[in-house]
């Protein structure tokens, strides 16, 4: 006679809980790893280039002028002080999340798994970057397995 079955249970960690960890040790975002949107201006995405001048030597009018205005241009003490706009090189956008997605079978609920093998050429590096911090921290066995229950 086949023996009646049991109830089999399953380690894992919660996702959001080891991102927050990692992220608080190592110093970054795993939804924004290299600052794109938390870095930002919040005003505007150019950046206020000055002239370097000491402002003892600017007129009023000149400290008051909208230097927001690219075109501002002052003499001053036969000196022309520029403001100008330059497009600011914004970080690339990087989201571990979205490798995740792109990469895993996932919805509500579900057990993804990360193994030391899933470091690969294939990767962008910051990926690798943060399997390596997930795996040293949580990892167990050989490949350094983790399980990790994503629930939202």
């Amino acid at each position: 006679m086949v023996a009646k079955p049991v109830i089999k249970t399953e380690q894992y960690y919660d996702y959001f809980e080891v991102i927050r960890y990692i992220e608080d040790k190592y110093g970054f975002k795993a939804d924004d790893y290299f600052g794109r949107f938390s870095s930002r201006d919040k005003v505007t995405q150019d950046c206020l280039i000055e002239l370097n001048i000491n402002k003892s030597d600017l007129e009023e009018d000149l400290i008051s002028a909208d230097k927001s205005d690219p075109e501002v241009i002052r003499k001053l003490n036969n000196r022309t002080v520029v403001y100008g706009l330059v497009e600011k090189r914004l970080p690339e956008y990087a989201s571990f999340w979205d490798w995740v997605m792109d990469n895993q079978e996932i919805h509500n609920g579900s057990i993804i798994y990360f193994y030391k093998p899933d470091i690969s050429e294939r990767n962008p590096d910051f990926v690798n970057t943060i399997l390596t911090y997930l795996l040293t921290e949580f990892g167990s066995g050989e490949n350094q397995n983790i399980a990790i229950k994503c629930s939202w």
